[in-house]
């Protein structure tokens, strides 16, 4: 897989990953209701495994589907993290952050990518498609 088609594949769900991730972290923290649960379940789980089962369906390993999936974590960080930094101003919380959204939305996103690109073989390998 090049990168040309890594890109064209993983920019669309960067690019809808970054609403429910932005509608998320400025929420406020303090409650979690319905509507911050169903951004959770889209950013951690659903498109993760989209973005690994396109992966692997155009070329890619299950590893390239895992980097791609836990990119969405990285998106999430370039697009929040300014507006989380300002809002704290303090280093020690936001490096708290940061190590909150790599290990608590990387990894499990990463898992979702590679079941993701199991399914992309699996559905190939049964169906030819």
């Amino acid at each position: 897989m090049n990168t040309k088609t890594f890109l064209r594949i993983m920019l669309p769900v960067w690019i809808i990953a970054i609403i429910p991730g932005a509608l998320h972290y400025t929420r406020d923290p303090g409650g979690i209701n319905t509507l911050d649960t169903a951004f959770l379940i889209t950013l951690i789980a659903l498109l993760p495994f989209v973005a690994g089962f396109f992966l692997v369906r155009a070329g890619g390993g299950i590893g390239i589907a895992m980097a791609g999936a836990a990119s969405i974590s990285l998106v999430n960080l370039l697009t929040v993290g300014p507006g989380y930094f300002t809002m704290t101003a303090s280093l020690l919380v936001f490096g708290g952050f940061i190590i909150d959204v790599l290990l608590f939305s990387a990894v499990p996103q990463a898992i979702c990518g590679a079941i993701g690109g199991f399914t992309a073989r699996m559905f190939h390998s049964r169906h030819g498609i």
